[in-house]
């Protein structure tokens, strides 16, 4: 899961800076730089915190699923 959570922060907003730099561009597209940060952060967050994703990738908060509640009728 770290190597998605890297490969999401390189080609967004790291890849937009230093196409920047390396291309020095005279202008950086701020509004896309912004988007790509917010894009990343919210793949970032999901990749953490979501429990499809531990099961997917087998980290240890994902080893089992939770046991279901289930009520007798």
């Amino acid at each position: 899961m770290a190597e998605a959570v890297a490969v999401i922060w390189v080609l967004g907003p790291i890849g937009t800076l230093g196409s920047f730099f390396f291309y020095q561009t005279p202008d950086l597209n701020v509004t896309g730089l912004f988007a790509s940060f917010f894009y990343a952060l919210a793949a970032t967050v999901y990749l953490v915190f979501s429990d499809r994703v531990a099961l997917t990738y087998g980290t240890r908060r994902g080893r089992s699923l939770r046991p279901l509640k289930v009520s007798a009728e």
